[in-house]
């Protein structure tokens, strides 16, 4: 039997000409692969295979390697994503809660090439549009966009975890794809067709767990970034980004000092701009998980308009279009401007001027140097 499916879109080019900047979409190797290579241009060092077992003991910026090493800098930036060693090693030593508590869902992730869409017009007009795509059914959605010079259509797919499914929050974890295809098998014809394009022994799944945000993402010379102090659930699309705001961030911050004793106060600007707004967009995947998996009905119905109403209204460019909230946040334009209408690093170079020179011990320094 076929369930009712809700298609939400949101055209990147729209999305890039609101806000001035380009909304980008990246396979997370190409992504990764980016960052180091400009990293290496820029000199830095790249040790591969160097395992942190244990950190100092009062958080001085001092590491311990599985090999018995010590290395040691002015700051320890941990960015060691959602099973972080830091994040937990400072968990427990302030007391903090670091568990997890599972949102009863899973997700698989699965890639399709152009060569294996031939003959689907309509499944090769996702693959090179520009568009990336929200399906909404009982207990579950799609999101899906192209990349790779549309030449590969990414697709994750979240669901209920099966009673039997192992819990694990590895990337690299394999689901089946008969699994996958009974799952969606009361979807529409779109999704069927695109799921039977995937290649067996090609279906990564994990399931998807929520963490409890932490009362401070520095502890003296320690710096949590990314997934290891804001572990972000898919359901508002917004891990890497967000990752990328606390770079941009945390190198403004440590630009603008003028000695390693300003280190201090590089971090607290760091966790002020970004920790409240962080945990803000952290928080709202739970909000919107909800929405999107509505079982059918009439709640399922309301939501189903207000999502129409508000997507019609910013098509139109109504005046108060944003007044009409849309229950998926990734798509809602008043959400949309909180997550994307902002420049953080401006914002950093103020809050640097609000709180650390305004106090009367500060020497003015000038904000010409680039932090680009």
């Amino acid at each position: 039997m076929l369930t009712s499916i809700l298609t939400d879109d949101i055209s990147m080019l729209q999305v890039g000409n609101k806000y001035n900047a380009p909304l980008m979409v990246a396979h997370r190797a190409d992504l990764q692969r980016t960052l180091l290579n400009r990293a290496l241009a820029l000199g830095v060092t790249v040790r591969t295979g160097a395992v942190i077992t244990a950190i100092a003991e009062d958080f001085s910026p001092r590491v311990q390697l599985a090999s018995g090493e010590w290395i040691s800098g002015d700051v320890v930036i941990a960015a060691d994503g959602v099973k972080s060693f830091v994040r937990e090693q400072i968990a427990k030593r302030k007391g903090y809660q670091n568990g997890t508590m599972s949102t009863g869902d899973a997700a698989y992730r699965i890639l399709i090439s152009e060569d294996r869409m031939k003959g689907d017009q309509k499944a090769l007009g996702l693959l090179r549009g520009v568009t990336g795509s929200r399906w909404m059914g009982p207990g579950g959605h799609i999101m899906a966009y192209p990349l790779r010079s549309n030449k590969m259509y990414n697709m994750v797919l979240i669901h209920p975890i099966r009673p039997t499914q192992q819990q694990t929050e590895s990337w690299t974890s394999r689901g089946t794809k008969a699994e996958m295809l009974k799952t969606y098998a009361g979807w529409n014809s779109t999704i069927r067709h695109l799921l039977s394009y995937v290649p067996d022994g090609e279906v990564m799944e994990w399931t998807l767990n929520s963490h409890a945000p932490l009362p401070s993402w520095v502890e003296n010379k320690f710096v949590l970034v990314g997934d290891a102090c804001h572990p972000m659930l898919p359901y508002v699309a917004q891990g890497a980004a967000n990752a990328i705001e606390d770079a941009a961030v945390l190198t403004v911050a440590l630009s603008v000092i003028g000695s390693t004793n300003s280190i201090d106060d590089a971090l607290r600007i760091y966790q002020a701009v970004r920790k409240a707004r962080g945990e803000a967009i952290q928080a709202s995947a739970r909000e919107t998980q909800r929405a999107l998996h509505l079982p059918d009905g009439k709640e399922q119905e309301e939501r189903d308009r207000k999502i129409r109403d508000s997507t019609e209204a910013a098509t139109k460019r109504e005046l108060g279009a944003g007044e009409k909230r849309n229950p998926d946040l990734w798509s809602d334009q008043q959400w949309q401007d909180y997550m994307w209408g902002v420049d953080v690093m401006k914002e950093t170079l103020e809050k640097w001027s609000e709180i650390v020179l305004a106090q009367p011990t500060q020497t003015p320094i000038s904000f010409s140097k680039r932090v680009d």
